[in-house]
């Protein structure tokens, strides 16, 4: 018996999305494509091809940017399941990375780590995508699965040093500064500057001063008073204190 990924309509479907992400990409002299357009298109493709699971994971986050969730959840979960189910398992990874990268533009952690539970449920998840769920618990606030999936993902990657980075960051949302301390000390052992671990370095020297959490840092009063300085010495240095306290408020926002 033939299989789906290897017929007709599959390898159709297949060139159309690939169009598609080139029209999206480079639209060379045309109208850059509207995301109307986007999602007809992506419709059409799902249409032709049911079984073509990229259209429907992709249609279902777009609809869920445009904030029309009707369906959209119904959309993600039936490609999702198809790509468990067609894909060979050796590229669930990858596939994820693509996945997770989106839903966590839209703030959607809630899908990213349903997904990634599912996924496990069929395989063993690698030091990556452990990070990702581990991300995802604390993003939601359960720290103490972000803290057991992030020690899961360092015994299978210890060298690693983004995981420590983020060990330590979780560390610093629970408060536990001296803990915090030593997995960013392990990150920049294993590559010292890295910006990720320096900059919650960063943060762990200003809880240390002033107490709290990593959510305090992020409500910290703003340094009027040493910005106007910067600004009349004409430091560039003012526009990255903006910039960063500005991230911060956003981030507390969301």
């Amino acid at each position: 018996m033939m299989k789906v990924t290897e017929s007709k309509a599959w390898e159709a479907a297949e060139w159309e999305y690939s169009a598609l992400q080139a029209d999206i990409l480079a639209p060379f002299f045309r109208e850059p494509i509207s995301p109307d357009q986007i999602v007809s298109r992506l419709r059409n493709i799902a249409r032709h091809c049911p079984q073509y699971y990229p259209a429907h994971i992709e249609l279902g986050i777009r609809l869920l940017c445009r904030k029309r969730s009707r369906g959209a959840m119904q959309m993600i979960d039936k490609g999702f399941c198809l790509m468990m189910d067609l894909a060979d398992p050796k590229h669930h990874a990858e596939n994820m990375d693509g996945i997770i990268e989106n839903l966590e533009k839209i703030w959607r952690f809630d899908i990213s780590r349903r997904l990634l539970l599912m996924l496990a449920d069929r395989q063993s998840l690698g030091a990556d995508l452990l990070d990702s769920l581990a991300h995802a618990e604390a993003r939601l606030g359960n720290l103490d699965a972000a803290l057991l999936h992030i020690q899961e993902a360092i015994k299978l990657a210890p060298k690693d040093y983004g995981l420590w980075a983020n060990k330590g960051w979780y560390h610093l949302m629970r408060g536990e500064l001296d803990d915090a301390s030593a997995a960013l000390k392990k990150a920049l052992q294993i590559k010292p500057k890295d910006p990720v671990a320096s900059g919650n370095l960063t943060i762990l020297q200003y809880l240390r001063r002033h107490g709290g959490a990593y959510w305090n840092y992020l409500e910290r009063p703003l340094d009027r008073a040493e910005i106007e300085r910067l600004i009349d010495q004409e430091d560039d240095q003012a526009t990255e204190l903006c910039a960063d306290f500005n991230a911060c408020r956003i981030e507390a926002f969301a």
